[in-house]
């Protein structure tokens, strides 16, 4: 059976017969590789702690005929920054789970991937890992070429001036009260939510604060749902903290 070496990070993990997982990983050579880790779910297996999200490891993967399978695995991190604190635990796992839904492109494999551990880095220190999240996302809808225009209209090239604006993640980000109707996932958004990420898209880094953080996630989170063609449920629960910090 052939065997193929790859740098990996686990984006996600599903169970698999009895005792096994199947595992999502994120390479640079080959983007994302779906592989098998045997009887990973029993009590004391090797490949247990290797095969949950978040871990970033050289992983030796055995070729079946239908699938490939984790034979051994050397860790490199486990992002131990984002384990110690349940918030940025959270906020890792919504990161994974949008990387996950949105990186097909084998081209871009290496850039997503290098991007995608310095982002998971910086959530382990950032004083506010909730906007770290959010910088992130929009970064890699850059990265992707599929990044919403918010602080003008798509459809006229006008800036904003409605408040509230109509948001269209089908169109792309903001468009005119003329031609909403056009779009059936349209929705109303303040102004100052869809110009804060506007901005925040433009920082090199994550800020370290920004104002009225929890109606840009909202409008965030359905711009991410939009370009994954899925729910993001790890995403939600950050939403959810996020509401109960606020006091709403």
């Amino acid at each position: 059976m052939a065997e193929i070496t790859v740098e990996g990070l686990v984006l996600a993990r599903f169970d698999s017969g009895e005792s096994d997982r199947r595992l999502v990983l994120l390479s640079p050579e080959f983007g994302k590789i779906d592989a098998i880790a045997k009887g990973a779910r029993k009590g004391g297996s090797r490949l247990a702690g290797s095969s949950e999200p978040l871990v970033w490891a050289t992983f030796h993967l055995a070729e079946g005929r239908a699938r490939r399978f984790v034979s051994q695995v050397q860790p490199k991190s486990s992002f131990p920054g984002l384990r110690a604190d349940y918030e940025r635990l959270q906020c890792g796992l919504a990161l994974t789970q949008f990387v996950a839904a949105i990186s097909e492109d084998p081209a871009m494999a290496p850039e997503v991937f290098g991007f995608t551990l310095q982002a998971l880095h910086r959530l382990e220190v950032h004083p506010l890992p909730v906007l770290a999240l959010m910088w992130a996302c929009l970064q890699l809808l850059e990265l992707e070429g599929v990044a919403p225009i918010l602080d003008r209209c798509v459809d006229t090239d006008e800036p904003l001036e409605l408040d509230p604006c109509i948001v269209s993640p089908t169109a792309g980000g903001l468009v005119s009260a003329g031609t909403a109707g056009k779009y059936a996932d349209s929705f109303s958004a303040p102004a100052f939510a869809c110009l804060g990420l506007a901005r925040l898209a433009e920082q090199a880094e994550p800020p370290a604060k920004m104002k009225l953080l929890e109606p840009s996630f909202r409008v965030l989170h359905r711009v991410l749902e939009h370009q994954a063609h899925r729910s993001l449920p790890a995403f939600a629960a950050v939403g959810h903290q996020l509401i109960e910090g606020s006091g709403e």
